[in-house]
């Protein structure tokens, strides 16, 4: 995805005179779910009719209903389904279908299966769907009994949901530069969807968060289409996808701002706290942002105290209840408290005032200490961090894990490696969950030194104590990669890999060992508990002809559905005048925009060009009133000059246009998806 298909309704509302495009039926997957709602008046009723005509309750609540299954609200259509069937109103038997393959996303896999065996059973439309549907929840169901591993071509990370399932993201790159990438891997190791981000100008990942929808929150930095100063600028970007990996909304830092993503965390109402730096006078450079559920800040906290160079946010650590946990790194580390709300709930130093030994460590080491990774308990009562320390400086140890009381500031337990040989950690990841620490990480390998090796330490939170420990050794390995970790019900998923392969490891809990032996070769006879989990099917790769030609059909649903749009805008209505463009800023890809007055910016922004072309911008920072900064959502300046017109469509586009609109959006995404495939293979 490009740019310009920033702010774009992936999923609009339609009238009920509105008509389904070509485009938009033929490419992307899952388009069945949006079919269904078509069946729910259409399709012969499950129960008798009571009346000659629906009544307007039925009518109101299977609109929203279609309205539901095309945006991909998963959840509105649990609840539309439930408040249809409570009113004991007369609906088609493919409600079962729509709720169903809607539970099946939410990860409520039971309600799935009901629903889904129910719709088999009564000979449904889409009963072939259906049954892979139900082939998926067997196998969730199935998937996490014992400690497996399986080749796969992208690794699991912190992003995975509790029947094993996962949502990989992660920066894919080429010779032409790197974009953002997701695809949801089931159950069955299978890739169900993939999205790709950052168009011809770029786009890296940083972090991601599973949402209450089943969709995923992605921190990611946004790059210039062109160089300034020997550097591309930089912009921290925010967004949230739902479940099936369609854009829902984002939010974009100025490209001049210089500034990068850096992580990113549930927030309330459907919500997200984003994590960016950006580098200002008046504190260390890290911002933590509150974003509602449209994308749009609505809150930010900022460390009051300036603090010196190289010190700063080190750490962010989010407990169930969503308050945020912040570890400043300094001569005097500071924890800072956050609410959902981004009220400061309590501010501390950290010490430790039963061991001195411990004030050393926390407090005259910390200038050498770099904490990369931590996390916080469930309940917000204890923060652990992983530090490496300064080889130069008078250590105790080359790297420590270590807890704090979050209501008090002091260091209840320290855990140092390598106190009597040198012992460094690489991907070290740390994550609390089902009651214990667990810390994952890369290692030496003492018998071999191409080795790829991993370990998962299990620790007791409350004193530090080992109470587990799984490693791993691949011999002869190179370019070795350790993925993220997820801690589920019943283990530990994460993953390896070395060279061009990558391996997905599940680790049951029952095979945490004391201090078990290196596996060698985990799936040689007497290694119990480790079994080979069949790799997903690897399809056969197209030819340069087929490719080709799926390119030039692609191309062809573009050109059709820009078609279409072009001609529902001029039945539409003509955007209102706000103002002209007064600057244009080449170097930093912007311009100011005066306004007539202090009118309204929402809704669609765009230039009108002498020959009527309108090119749509993105509205920045509003000064004194009157003064308007905008980004053309191309990234590129190319037809805009001072003195052009400037207009606004108001709070909404025109509703007549969004399925046109999303249909030049997925042809646009289905030619991009083939296009970076062909790079791939």
């Amino acid at each position: 995805m490009g740019a310009d298909m920033q702010g774009c309704e992936m999923f609009p509302v339609m009238g009920r005179n509105a008509k389904w495009s070509p485009g938009l039926r033929s490419i992307r997957r899952g388009l069945v779910l949006r079919v269904a709602v078509l069946l729910l008046l259409l399709m012969p009723l499950s129960t008798p009719v009571l009346a000659a005509a629906p009544d307007a309750r039925f009518i109101e609540l299977s609109e929203q209903l279609g309205d539901a299954i095309r945006k991909g609200q998963d959840v509105q259509v649990v609840a539309l389904a439930g408040q249809l069937r409570a009113g004991k109103l007369a609906v088609g038997r493919e409600i079962d279908f729509a709720e169903g393959a809607a539970q099946l996303r939410l990860h409520n896999n039971d309600a799935a299966e009901k629903l889904l065996k129910r719709y088999v059973a009564g000979k449904g439309k889409f009963g072939k769907k259906a049954k892979d549907m139900l082939a998926e929840i067997a196998a969730r169901k199935t998937l996490l009994g014992k400690t497996w591993r399986r080749k796969t071509s992208l690794l699991p990370g912190d992003t995975a949901f509790a029947d094993g399932s996962y949502i990989w993201a992660g920066t894919l790159g080429d010779m032409a530069g790197n974009n953002l990438g997701l695809e949801f891997v089931n159950a069955r190791g299978q890739g169900e969807w993939r999205t790709i981000s950052g168009g011809t100008s770029g786009e890296g990942y940083r972090a991601s968060a599973i949402m209450a929808d089943g969709g995923l929150a992605v921190a990611s930095t946004a790059y210039g289409p062109t160089l300034v100063k020997q550097a591309y600028p930089t912009a921290a970007r925010a967004a949230a996808y739902d479940a099936q990996g369609n854009l829902k909304w984002s939010f974009t830092r100025p490209l001049s701002s210089g500034s990068y993503g850096i992580n990113i965390f549930r927030g309330p109402d459907g919500g997200v706290i984003f994590q960016y730096s950006e580098y200002r006078q008046d504190h260390d450079g890290n911002i933590i942002l509150g974003l509602n559920a449209r994308g749009e800040a609505i809150w930010s906290y900022t460390l009051p105290d300036k603090v010196a160079l190289l010190e700063g946010l080190s750490v962010a650590a989010q407990d169930d209840a969503g308050n945020l946990y912040l570890h400043y790194f300094a001569k005097k580390p500071k924890l800072v408290v956050l609410s959902p709300q981004g009220k400061v709930l309590r501010s501390m130093l950290i010490r430790h005032r039963l061991n001195p030994r411990y004030d050393d460590y926390i407090i005259k080491r910390s200038v050498n200490d770099d904490v990369t990774v931590g996390t916080v308990s469930s309940d917000g009562r204890v923060m652990f961090l992983y530090a490496i320390h300064n080889k130069s400086a008078n250590s105790i140890g080359d790297t420590a894990v270590y807890a704090i009381d979050t209501a008090t500031g002091n260091v209840l337990w320290v855990n140092e490696y390598g106190k009597n040989s040198p012992l460094t950690f690489h991907s070290p990841n740390l994550q609390y969950g089902q009651g214990s620490l667990y810390f994952a990480a890369l290692e030496p390998h003492a018998d071999n030194a191409k080795a790829a090796s991993f370990s998962v330490r299990r620790y007791d939170p409350q004193n530090g104590t080992m109470t587990g420990r799984y490693a791993y050794a691949e011999p002869g390995a190179n370019a070795v990669r350790m993925a993220g970790m997820t801690v589920l019900n019943d283990g530990v998923l994460t993953g390896l890999g070395y060279g061009k392969e990558n391996e997905a490891f599940f680790i049951h809990k029952r095979d945490f060992g004391a201090e078990p032996p290196v596996a060698q070769n985990p799936d040689a006879p007497g290694q119990p508990g480790l079994a080979a989990v069949p790799s997903a099917p690897v399809a056969k790769l197209p030819s340069l002809e087929e490719i080709a030609a799926l390119k030039r059909q692609a191309m062809a649903n573009i050109n059709d559905a820009s078609t279409k749009l072009k001609a529902c805008r001029a039945k539409g209505a003509a955007p209102a005048r706000i103002g002209t463009i007064r600057d244009i800023n080449s170097d930093w890809g912007y311009l100011v925009v005066t306004l007539d007055s202090q009118k309204s910016t929402a809704g669609k922004l765009v230039a009108l060009t002498s020959d009527g072309r309108e090119i749509p911008l993105k509205a920045g920072k509003l000064s004194g009133g009157t003064l308007l900064s905008a980004t053309p959502t191309s990234g590129k300046l190319d037809g805009l000059a001072s003195g052009m017109v400037v207009a606004a469509s108001g709070a909404t586009p025109p509703p007549v246009c969004n399925v046109e609109q999303a249909a030049v959006t997925r042809a646009q995404m289905a030619y991009d998806a083939i296009s970076q495939g062909a790079k791939s293979n």
